[in-house]
């Protein structure tokens, strides 16, 4: 594959060598941030599914609240 600095004598090239490397740069520090972020997610998406919340008392739960209910509701 040519590359896009490499042009035929005379030709100037698409796009200088140094823009074409500073790009690389950032398009692999964007996929390293990917990646990262993807770990992130799935270490929180365990704990999530590892939390267990218990009631100091026995009862059966008749109404699910959201977070913004709950917090609302203790001034959170």
């Amino acid at each position: 594959m040519k590359k896009l600095w490499e042009k035929p004598e005379g030709e100037t090239p698409s796009i200088p060598l140094k823009r074409f490397e500073d790009a690389k740069l950032k398009y692999e520090q964007a996929i390293a941030q990917v990646k990262q972020a993807e770990e992130n997610f799935n270490r929180a998406k365990l704990s999530l599914e590892e939390t267990l919340i218990k009631s100091p008392y026995q009862g059966i739960v008749t109404k699910s609240l959201s977070i913004l209910e709950i917090q609302s509701r203790f001034n959170l």
